[in-house]
C-alpha cells in the first residue's frame, strides 16, 4: 500500500517509543556501566541519570539517559529497554520521520543489549499523536466514521468516545516468523494540559483533539530470549512501513477519497 496524502492529517505527534523487553535484573546502575555506555552510545544529547525501579525485593537503581530538555529518553530497567522521543507541547509536535526515529532506536537499543550481553523476548514500536481535526464539526466527523451509535447517542452526541482494535498479524522478523499485535486506538481527548519550557510550566492550555495511537508488538506469550541484534534491526527497520500501512488504511477510511 502506498502512502496517501491523508497521512498528512496525522503529523502532530506526542511521542515515539521503541522497546525491547528483556530479563535485565542484573543490569543495575553502576558508574562503570554508565561510563562505558556513554562511550559507545556516541550521543552528546544523552546525559546519565538514575531511575529508581520498584521491584518485589525493593527499590533498585537503574540506568537511564535523558536529554537536557527531557525530550529524549533511554531507560534501561529490569524488564525492558526503552528509547523514546516526546513532544514538549501538549498539542504535539512534528517529531520528524518515524523511520529516522526507528533507525536511531535500533542503534541505541542494540548498543545497550550488546553491552549487557542480553537478548530480548519481545519487541514493540509505538507512535502517538493527534489528527488535524480541531473543530467540533471535524471531531464529530471522525466519530461518525468510526462509531455505529444506538439511537440515544445519535440524538445526544457523545462528548467522550473511544475506538480501539487489535488484530494479530504474522510477520517475518529477520529469519523468524512471529505473531504480532497490531493495535490502533482513536479517541477524543478533552481537558487542560500544561505547556512546559526549560523544565518549567509556562501556561495552561485547553485540549480538545482526536488522538490516534498505533502500537505494533510481538505477542507477550513467548518469553524465550530469542531476539538478538539482527532481529531488533529487522523489526525496527520494517516498523515504519507497517505503521504507515495502518495510518494510511485508517485515515483513508475516515477521510474517503472523492470519486
Amino acid at each position: 500500500m502506498t502512502q496517501d496524502k491523508s497521512v498528512g492529517r496525522y503529523t502532530a505527534k506526542v511521542r515515539y517509543l521503541a522497546s525491547v523487553f528483556v530479563d535485565a535484573r542484573r543490569a543495575v546502575a553502576t558508574s562503570r556501566d554508565v561510563v562505558a555506555l556513554l562511550g559507545v552510545l556516541g550521543d552528546d544529547r544523552l546525559l546519565p541519570t538514575t531511575m529508581h525501579e520498584i521491584t518485589q525485593t525493593g527499590t533498585m537503581p537503574r540506568i537511564a539517559f535523558n536529554s537536557a530538555d527531557e525530550r529524549v529518553l533511554l531507560a534501561l530497567t529490569s524488564t525492558r529497554f526503552d528509547y523514546a522521543v516526546q513532544s514538549l507541547s501538549p498539542d504535539g509536535d512534528d517529531l520528524g520521520s518515524f523511520a529516522a526515529f526507528c533507525k536511531e532506536a535500533e542503534e541505541r537499543l542494540t548498543t545497550a543489549l550488546s553491552h549487557f550481553r542480553l537478548r530480548g523476548h519481545r519487541l514493540a514500536t509505538v507512535q502517538e499523536g493527534y489528527l488535524d481535526a480541531t473543530s467540533l464539526e471535524q471531531i464529530e466527523h471522525v466519530m461518525s466514521r468510526l462509531l455505529n451509535r444506538p439511537p440515544l447517542y445519535q440524538e445526544s452526541v457523545p462528548s467522550e468516545w473511544n475506538w480501539r482494535a487489535n488484530t494479530m498479524v504474522r510477520r517475518k522478523i529477520s529469519t523468524q516468523n512471529e505473531d504480532t499485535n497490531l493495535i490502533t486506538s482513536i479517541y477524543r481527548v478533552r481537558g487542560n494540559a500544561v505547556r512546559v519550557a526549560n523544565g518549567a510550566a509556562v501556561e495552561q492550555v485547553e485540549i480538545d483533539r482526536v488522538r490516534m495511537d498505533i502500537d505494533i508488538n510481538t505477542v507477550p506469550t513467548n518469553n524465550a530470549q530469542r531476539f538478538g541484534k539482527p532481529h531488533v534491526r529487522g523489526f525496527f527497520s520494517h516498523s515504519p512501513k507497517w505503521h504507515d500501512e495502518v495510518a494510511t488504511d485508517v485515515l483513508n477510511f475516515i477521510y474517503p477519497r472523492q470519486q
